[in-house]
């Protein structure tokens, strides 16, 4: 998991913001007819309607956030299906909650926080 990666996706408002609506499910009824309904993803066309951008955009910040390993990206037919990817998710979650701990151990573990160079 490249944290730089991920970290410098999610610091764009838009990327951020897709991010969040795949995690929340906001707009969770997709005008996809390739999703089905239980379906935790969404199609580009969902997101124009809560986002004031093009489909290209949109495009655009997602496969940043899919190079980065965030979401994942599948093809069914003519559409282009995104999803939280779980695993990074969880791995994420877990790297902030040891941060957590660090911060709280105080200033003899600093070297935990800093990424493999």
């Amino acid at each position: 998991m490249d944290l730089v990666k991920i970290f410098r996706a999610l610091g764009h408002e838009v990327r951020y913001a897709l991010f969040m609506q795949l995690i929340t499910g906001a707009g969770t009824t997709s005008c996809c007819d390739a999703i089905a309904p239980d379906e935790a993803a969404c199609c580009v066309v969902d997101f124009t309607r809560t986002l004031p951008l093009s489909q290209s955009t949109i495009s655009h910040h997602l496969h940043i956030l899919s190079e980065a390993g965030l979401v994942t990206q599948e093809r069914r037919g003519t559409y282009s299906i995104y999803a939280v990817n779980e695993q990074a998710l969880v791995a994420l979650q877990f790297f902030l909650d040891e941060a957590k701990i660090c911060r709280g151990i105080g200033s003899t573990h600093p070297i935990a926080l800093q990424p493999d160079l």
